[in-house]
């Protein structure tokens, strides 16, 4: 994978701009299956604008998805300098004391802003990710701090509104958002979304057979915080709040390869 990895990066660092920009096309994310779809959201009771979001299945190549990111969003123009992956608790309101939470939720918003950093959670208004929204909103129209929440297609609340591809999958088409709307497969661990994430990716895993779909993004979430670290040649930092096994194994596999890991006292 890492020599896959690597040969993808050096075409995409020889490329020019508009071969670049053709590279980082989201049809690019299909994958040989019907799963790529990509358009705007709009929070009808959020205040906010727009966000391009993309849905893609679960073995979607993390180099393709980063160049998505990279070109297409237009993140290699940020100039960021650190990639911040913020795991722990996922489902349940975080179990730390309300001074600490709202220190987490302003000092992420100061240090990601001071450092130029990109920031990845679930996307999701519940767990550390709803910290994260705060940490987002108070950051409000200032458009050098990403906020990419990579959730599970099942775990979204609503996700009969999103699907854009009905409509035609294009930058310009505009999904109005609803969690409201419908039922999701996962109703233990499903959740609104926050809409003060900027940019969301969706995994979508019902192309494939798996006995459990809980952290069922989470590979692919791997595959792309990996590749874009090595495109944008900056570093990834794990922030953990809270969190259980899933978080430990997360830890485990960032100091694996050397990444520094933050942890929130409490967790």
């Amino acid at each position: 994978q890492a020599s896959l990895r690597d040969k993808w990066i050096t075409q995409l660092e020889n490329a020019g701009p508009q071969a670049r920009i053709a590279l980082g096309d989201p049809a690019n994310l299909r994958n040989g299956t019907k799963v790529a779809d990509y358009g705007k959201i709009h929070f009808p009771a959020g205040g906010v604008d727009p966000r391009p979001f993309v849905r893609v299945d679960d073995k979607c190549p993390g180099e393709k998805l980063a160049a998505m990111m990279m070109y297409h969003w237009r993140f290699g123009t940020k100039k960021l300098r650190v990639m911040i992956s913020v795991v722990g608790t996922s489902f349940d309101d975080v179990d730390l004391p309300v001074s600490t939470q709202s220190a987490v939720s302003t000092g992420l918003a100061a240090f990601a802003r001071n450092v130029s950093a990109i920031i990845v959670s679930s996307g999701l208004d519940q767990g550390v990710s709803k910290l994260v929204g705060r940490s987002a909103e108070a950051l409000a129209g200032d458009d050098g701090v990403p906020f990419v929440g990579i959730a599970p297609w099942d775990d979204v609340m609503g996700n009969r509104t999103l699907r854009a591809n009905a409509l035609g999958a294009s930058d310009d088409i505009v999904v109005e958002y609803n969690p409201d709307v419908g039922t999701v497969e996962n109703v233990h661990t499903a959740a609104p979304l926050q809409e003060h994430h900027s940019h969301f990716v969706f995994v979508d895993s019902r192309n494939h057979h798996h006995t459990s779909k809980y952290n069922s993004e989470r590979p692919v979430r791997s595959r792309l915080e990996s590749c874009f670290v090595a495109l944008q040649k900056i570093p990834l930092m794990v922030f953990v709040v809270g969190g259980g096994i899933g978080t430990l194994y997360a830890v485990s596999q960032a100091l694996k390869v050397s990444n520094p890991v933050v942890l929130v006292e409490g967790s």
